[in-house]
Protein backbone atom coordinates (compact mmCIF):
# COMPACT_ATOMS: atom_id res chain seq x y z
CA UNK A 1 0.00 0.00 0.00
CA UNK A 2 1.24 3.28 -1.27
CA UNK A 3 1.14 6.50 1.25
CA UNK A 4 -1.30 9.02 0.31
CA UNK A 5 0.33 11.81 -1.51
CA UNK A 6 -0.46 14.28 1.10
CA UNK A 7 1.83 12.21 3.64
CA UNK A 8 5.34 13.78 3.55
CA UNK A 9 8.59 11.41 2.91
CA UNK A 10 10.60 10.70 6.22
CA UNK A 11 13.31 13.15 4.49
CA UNK A 12 10.96 15.97 4.10
CA UNK A 13 10.02 16.17 7.48
CA UNK A 14 13.87 15.93 9.01
CA UNK A 15 14.50 18.46 6.37
CA UNK A 16 11.40 21.27 7.28
CA UNK A 17 12.35 20.61 11.07
CA UNK A 18 15.71 21.13 10.90
CA UNK A 19 15.72 24.23 8.72
CA UNK A 20 13.11 25.53 11.67
CA UNK A 21 15.66 24.77 13.92
CA UNK A 22 18.32 27.09 11.45
CA UNK A 23 16.59 29.67 11.42
CA UNK A 24 16.17 29.65 15.50
CA UNK A 25 19.60 29.23 15.84
CA UNK A 26 20.25 31.97 13.21
CA UNK A 27 17.83 34.50 14.98
CA UNK A 28 19.64 33.92 18.04
CA UNK A 29 23.16 35.07 17.04
CA UNK A 30 21.66 38.37 15.93
CA UNK A 31 23.47 40.80 18.65
CA UNK A 32 20.79 42.72 20.61
CA UNK A 33 22.20 46.30 21.66
CA UNK A 34 19.16 47.06 23.92
CA UNK A 35 19.75 44.20 26.26
CA UNK A 36 21.53 44.28 29.10
CA UNK A 37 22.33 41.14 29.30
CA UNK A 38 22.68 38.08 26.04
CA UNK A 39 19.22 36.78 24.96
CA UNK A 40 20.96 34.02 23.39
CA UNK A 41 21.29 30.71 25.77
CA UNK A 42 23.11 27.80 24.68
CA UNK A 43 22.83 24.77 26.20
CA UNK A 44 24.83 20.69 25.92
CA UNK A 45 23.27 18.23 27.89
CA UNK A 46 24.84 14.54 28.04
CA UNK A 47 22.01 11.99 28.76
CA UNK A 48 21.55 8.58 30.11
CA UNK A 49 18.02 6.67 29.88
CA UNK A 50 16.57 3.38 30.52
CA UNK A 51 13.68 2.29 27.80
CA UNK A 52 11.03 -0.02 27.17
CA UNK A 53 9.49 -1.00 24.12
CA UNK A 54 6.77 -2.71 23.55
CA UNK A 55 3.47 -4.44 21.49
CA UNK A 56 1.30 -5.88 23.22
CA UNK A 57 0.94 -9.55 22.86
CA UNK A 58 3.46 -9.57 20.24
CA UNK A 59 7.29 -8.59 22.00
CA UNK A 60 8.93 -6.27 24.13
CA UNK A 61 12.42 -4.60 23.91
CA UNK A 62 14.10 -2.66 26.95
CA UNK A 63 17.81 -1.54 27.60
CA UNK A 64 19.41 1.18 28.60
CA UNK A 65 20.68 4.50 26.30
CA UNK A 66 23.01 7.07 26.26
CA UNK A 67 22.92 10.31 24.67
CA UNK A 68 23.48 14.15 23.26
CA UNK A 69 21.77 16.85 23.34
CA UNK A 70 21.86 20.42 22.15
CA UNK A 71 19.69 23.71 22.72
CA UNK A 72 19.45 27.07 21.16
CA UNK A 73 16.82 29.23 22.97
CA UNK A 74 16.18 33.04 22.17
CA UNK A 75 14.20 35.80 23.99
CA UNK A 76 13.36 38.60 22.89
CA UNK A 77 12.39 41.60 23.83
CA UNK A 78 8.96 43.22 23.37
CA UNK A 79 8.09 46.89 23.65
CA UNK A 80 4.52 45.99 24.28
CA UNK A 81 3.60 43.42 27.09
CA UNK A 82 0.92 40.30 25.67
CA UNK A 83 -1.86 40.93 28.27
CA UNK A 84 -0.14 43.84 30.04
CA UNK A 85 2.78 42.79 32.96
CA UNK A 86 6.01 44.18 33.56
CA UNK A 87 7.91 45.07 30.28
CA UNK A 88 11.21 43.62 31.19
CA UNK A 89 9.83 39.90 32.31
CA UNK A 90 7.56 39.21 29.53
CA UNK A 91 8.76 38.40 25.98
CA UNK A 92 8.87 36.13 22.91
CA UNK A 93 10.66 32.51 22.84
CA UNK A 94 12.10 30.46 20.34
CA UNK A 95 13.54 27.07 21.26
CA UNK A 96 15.42 24.93 18.91
CA UNK A 97 16.23 21.35 19.87
CA UNK A 98 18.40 18.47 18.30
CA UNK A 99 19.32 14.93 20.39
CA UNK A 100 21.06 11.87 19.57
CA UNK A 101 20.94 8.62 21.43
CA UNK A 102 22.36 5.04 21.00
CA UNK A 103 22.38 1.98 22.68
CA UNK A 104 21.56 -1.75 23.38
CA UNK A 105 18.48 -3.10 23.90
CA UNK A 106 17.53 -6.94 24.98
CA UNK A 107 14.43 -8.28 22.49
CA UNK A 108 11.85 -10.86 23.58
CA UNK A 109 8.67 -11.73 21.28
CA UNK A 110 8.49 -14.42 19.22
CA UNK A 111 8.93 -15.66 15.61
CA UNK A 112 6.31 -15.74 12.80
CA UNK A 113 4.43 -19.15 14.11
CA UNK A 114 4.79 -18.00 17.21
CA UNK A 115 7.92 -19.87 19.06
CA UNK A 116 9.16 -17.28 21.78
CA UNK A 117 12.27 -16.48 20.49
CA UNK A 118 14.99 -13.78 22.29
CA UNK A 119 17.91 -11.90 21.24
CA UNK A 120 20.35 -10.12 23.31
CA UNK A 121 22.36 -6.59 22.41
CA UNK A 122 20.35 -4.66 19.73
CA UNK A 123 21.61 -1.81 18.47
CA UNK A 124 19.04 1.32 18.62
CA UNK A 125 19.98 4.39 17.91
CA UNK A 126 17.07 7.95 17.66
CA UNK A 127 17.87 11.13 16.09
CA UNK A 128 15.17 14.36 16.95
CA UNK A 129 14.91 17.79 15.96
CA UNK A 130 12.00 20.09 17.64
CA UNK A 131 11.25 23.77 17.22
CA UNK A 132 9.60 25.83 19.19
CA UNK A 133 7.76 29.03 19.56
CA UNK A 134 6.44 30.37 23.33
CA UNK A 135 5.40 33.43 25.93
CA UNK A 136 6.97 33.93 28.66
CA UNK A 137 4.43 35.00 31.43
CA UNK A 138 6.33 36.44 34.31
CA UNK A 139 6.30 37.83 38.01
CA UNK A 140 7.73 37.91 41.10
CA UNK A 141 7.23 33.99 41.72
CA UNK A 142 7.35 32.43 38.25
CA UNK A 143 8.33 32.99 34.82
CA UNK A 144 5.82 30.53 32.87
CA UNK A 145 6.00 30.08 29.08
CA UNK A 146 3.39 28.04 26.91
CA UNK A 147 4.96 26.83 24.05
CA UNK A 148 3.85 24.81 20.75
CA UNK A 149 6.09 23.76 17.83
CA UNK A 150 7.16 20.87 15.46
CA UNK A 151 8.90 17.97 16.21
CA UNK A 152 10.38 15.09 14.12
CA UNK A 153 11.72 11.46 15.70
CA UNK A 154 13.39 8.79 13.84
CA UNK A 155 14.57 5.55 15.60
CA UNK A 156 16.13 2.82 14.00
CA UNK A 157 16.27 -0.91 15.59
CA UNK A 158 18.53 -3.16 13.83
CA UNK A 159 17.69 -6.73 14.56
CA UNK A 160 19.16 -8.01 11.79
CA UNK A 161 22.66 -9.06 13.56
CA UNK A 162 20.77 -12.20 14.47
CA UNK A 163 20.13 -14.85 11.57
CA UNK A 164 16.14 -14.08 11.95
CA UNK A 165 16.14 -10.55 12.81
CA UNK A 166 15.97 -8.10 10.79
CA UNK A 167 15.92 -3.96 10.78
CA UNK A 168 12.91 -1.63 11.53
CA UNK A 169 12.98 2.54 11.07
CA UNK A 170 10.52 4.56 12.65
CA UNK A 171 9.45 8.07 11.93
CA UNK A 172 7.13 10.44 13.89
CA UNK A 173 6.23 13.85 12.58
CA UNK A 174 4.52 15.34 15.68
CA UNK A 175 3.43 18.71 17.13
CA UNK A 176 4.43 19.25 21.05
CA UNK A 177 1.97 21.45 23.13
CA UNK A 178 3.95 22.45 26.39
CA UNK A 179 4.83 24.77 29.15
CA UNK A 180 7.97 25.70 31.37
CA UNK A 181 7.70 27.03 34.66
CA UNK A 182 11.08 28.40 36.19
CA UNK A 183 11.28 29.15 39.85
CA UNK A 184 13.41 32.31 40.56
CA UNK A 185 15.52 31.86 43.57
CA UNK A 186 18.12 34.18 45.54
CA UNK A 187 20.35 31.20 46.58
CA UNK A 188 22.32 29.52 43.69
CA UNK A 189 19.96 26.83 43.15
CA UNK A 190 16.77 27.53 41.41
CA UNK A 191 13.94 24.86 40.17
CA UNK A 192 12.05 24.87 36.66
CA UNK A 193 9.98 22.00 35.39
CA UNK A 194 8.58 21.39 32.22
CA UNK A 195 5.12 19.19 31.16
CA UNK A 196 4.16 18.39 27.29
CA UNK A 197 1.61 16.87 25.19
CA UNK A 198 2.80 15.40 21.44
CA UNK A 199 0.18 15.09 18.90
CA UNK A 200 1.53 12.73 16.14
CA UNK A 201 0.71 14.35 12.97
CA UNK A 202 2.16 11.09 10.80
CA UNK A 203 4.10 8.08 11.24
CA UNK A 204 5.88 5.50 8.93
CA UNK A 205 7.21 2.49 10.00
CA UNK A 206 9.76 0.78 7.47
CA UNK A 207 10.64 -2.68 8.30
CA UNK A 208 13.60 -4.86 5.67
CA UNK A 209 12.74 -7.89 5.53
CA UNK A 210 15.71 -8.99 3.13
CA UNK A 211 15.55 -10.37 0.08
CA UNK A 212 12.88 -13.05 0.48
CA UNK A 213 9.72 -10.45 1.40
CA UNK A 214 11.63 -7.18 0.78
CA UNK A 215 10.66 -4.01 2.37
CA UNK A 216 7.36 -3.22 3.80
CA UNK A 217 6.23 0.35 4.52
CA UNK A 218 3.18 0.83 7.06
CA UNK A 219 1.80 3.86 8.06
CA UNK A 220 0.77 5.43 11.07
CA UNK A 221 -2.29 7.77 11.67
CA UNK A 222 -2.74 7.90 15.23
CA UNK A 223 -0.83 8.20 18.63
CA UNK A 224 0.04 10.65 21.39
CA UNK A 225 3.01 11.13 23.74
CA UNK A 226 3.75 13.06 26.89
CA UNK A 227 6.83 14.42 28.18
CA UNK A 228 7.93 15.78 31.72
CA UNK A 229 11.04 17.04 33.50
CA UNK A 230 12.28 18.43 36.85
CA UNK A 231 15.41 20.88 36.38
CA UNK A 232 17.70 21.89 39.37
CA UNK A 233 19.92 24.79 38.07
CA UNK A 234 23.05 26.00 39.73
CA UNK A 235 23.52 30.05 39.03
CA UNK A 236 26.88 30.52 38.75
CA UNK A 237 29.39 33.30 37.36
CA UNK A 238 30.41 31.98 33.63
CA UNK A 239 28.95 28.48 32.74
CA UNK A 240 25.54 27.34 34.43
CA UNK A 241 24.78 23.82 35.21
CA UNK A 242 21.78 22.00 36.01
CA UNK A 243 20.51 18.22 36.54
CA UNK A 244 17.38 17.11 35.03
CA UNK A 245 15.51 13.78 35.54
CA UNK A 246 13.07 12.90 32.80
CA UNK A 247 10.57 10.84 31.11
CA UNK A 248 9.33 10.72 27.29
CA UNK A 249 5.96 8.61 26.61
CA UNK A 250 4.68 7.35 23.74
CA UNK A 251 1.13 5.48 22.99
CA UNK A 252 0.97 4.67 18.79
CA UNK A 253 -2.13 3.11 17.24
CA UNK A 254 -2.45 0.03 14.92
CA UNK A 255 -1.28 1.19 11.46
CA UNK A 256 -2.53 0.75 7.97
CA UNK A 257 -2.08 -2.75 6.18
CA UNK A 258 0.92 -2.93 3.39
CA UNK A 259 0.86 -6.16 1.57
CA UNK A 260 -0.78 -8.06 4.43
CA UNK A 261 1.63 -7.03 7.05
CA UNK A 262 0.02 -4.43 9.97
CA UNK A 263 2.35 -2.49 12.54
CA UNK A 264 0.97 -3.55 15.97
CA UNK A 265 0.36 -0.77 18.28
CA UNK A 266 2.81 -0.07 20.44
CA UNK A 267 3.58 2.12 23.23
CA UNK A 268 7.43 2.82 24.95
CA UNK A 269 8.49 4.68 27.82
CA UNK A 270 11.74 5.78 28.69
CA UNK A 271 13.28 7.47 31.93
CA UNK A 272 16.63 9.13 32.40
CA UNK A 273 18.62 11.66 33.91
CA UNK A 274 20.09 15.20 31.89
CA UNK A 275 23.43 16.80 32.96
CA UNK A 276 23.35 20.02 31.54
CA UNK A 277 25.94 22.85 30.97
CA UNK A 278 24.23 26.61 30.05
CA UNK A 279 26.26 29.07 28.89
Amino acid sequence: MKAPSQFPRAIVSASIVILMVSCVVAVAEEPDATAKVSRVRWEVAPEISYIRYKEPGYMKEDGVMYGINASAIYRAPVSKPLFGGPQDANSWMLRGDARFSWGEVDYDGALWDGTPYEVGDVKDAALEFRAMVGYDFANEIARTTPYLGLGYRYLRDDLSCDPLGYERESNYLYMPFGFEIHFPSADEWSLGTTVEYDLLLWGEQKSHFGDSYGTVENYQRTGNGFRASVRFEKNQPGVDFAIEPFVRLWWIAKSDSANGVIEPKNRSAEVGLRVIWIF
